[in-house]
């Protein structure tokens, strides 16, 4: 069984899953989005930090006919990055 579930949500596909592949999508696959609550189990950061470095310009998560966030892999990854310089810098 596979780690992830599938939804559709118009042409994109949103992902919900407790993991994220250390690899690149696999072929096919550059559709696959995340959901803000999503992203922010698979990362420790809460939504509303989120929605902040996203109001910085720090991430671009794509957004849905509806106006809902989509985070691609490489979003997720952005996040993990941010969240880790933040944690090892002295910027409070």
């Amino acid at each position: 069984m596979s780690p992830f579930s599938f939804r559709e949500w118009g042409e994109t596909t949103v992902m919900q899953s407790a993991i994220v592949p250390s690899h690149p999508a696999p072929e096919g696959r550059d559709d696959i989005h995340f959901l803000i609550a999503d992203v922010a189990a698979l990362t420790g950061v809460p939504p509303p930090q989120l929605r902040s470095w996203e109001q910085a310009g720090l991430i671009h998560p794509r957004r849905s006919p509806n106006a809902v966030r989509l985070y691609g892999i490489e979003d997720v990854a952005r996040v993990r990055l941010i969240k880790r310089t933040l944690a090892t810098s002295s910027i409070p």
